[in-house]
């Protein structure tokens, strides 16, 4: 019962910890997806606007540049975020540790 238990707890704990790094997978997707389209949906428009004012060349540019920024800074938190993941179930480890103890000295009775 013990073990089961203590198996239960591992999944618990692994569930909570798979679902953060799909969230964080999910930012970074949407890091991805948003620069890319926004930037796709709005380049021309915005090159149009900024050419009647820069050349046609430096506003493309500047437009590009914007956009890739923006896409790397949203994809570099998610990275941050789910480096920062602990995959080690350390609940269940302490108190794989406590059992073990406990057992130990149960037997040495």
């Amino acid at each position: 019962m013990l073990v089961r238990k203590e198996v239960e707890l591992a999944q618990a704990e692994l569930t909570v910890k798979a679902k953060e790094a799909a969230s964080c997978g999910l930012q970074i997707a949407v890091g991805a997806a948003v620069a890319l389209g926004g930037g796709l949906v709005l380049l021309a428009a915005l090159i149009i606007v900024l050419a009647l004012a820069i050349p046609l060349w430096a506003a493309a540019l500047l437009v590009g540049i914007v956009f890739m920024s923006a896409g790397a800074v949203l994809a570099r938190s998610g990275l941050r975020r789910f480096r920062e993941i602990d995959a080690l179930p350390r609940r269940t480890l302490e108190t794989l540790k406590d059992d073990k103890k406990w057992i130990s000295e149960q037997v040495s009775r």
